[in-house]
């Protein structure tokens, strides 16, 4: 369903600052103090019930590991059909995620990594 933009817009605020409070709350967790990357105090407040909801709808927590894990689906797919992992660079069979680009940017990515160069 279309949205308006400026409910998107709300919505992906909202989504950066439950991602940023439960990234922090890990940190003091983990830390056992108050947190490197505390900042002021965010809107957002993560309880144990708010937590348990996200959960259970399989909120994205990591968008970048989210992306990397579908991607890894799609390659061991790839993989049992062809049997290898040569995938061309124009290669897609799925609407939403264009697997030879992706190849292709992760292998210019290694090479750059492997140069010992800084990888965005």
């Amino acid at each position: 369903e279309n949205f308006p933009t400026d409910y998107r817009d709300e919505v992906r605020q909202w989504i950066r600052h439950v991602r940023f409070s439960y990234r922090r709350q890990e940190e003091i967790t983990k830390e056992g103090h108050k947190a490197k990357s505390a900042g002021p105090p965010l809107k957002v407040s993560l309880s144990s019930k708010r937590l348990e909801e996200l959960k259970a709808w399989n909120f994205t927590w990591d968008p970048y590991v989210k992306e990397f894990e579908d991607f890894f689906e799609l390659l061991v797919a790839y993989k049992k059909v062809h049997g290898n992992c040569h995938i061309p660079e124009d290669f897609t069979d799925n609407p939403t995620f264009a697997l030879g680009k992706y190849v292709k940017n992760l292998r210019k990515s290694f090479v750059k990594f492997s140069a010992g160069n800084e990888v965005s």
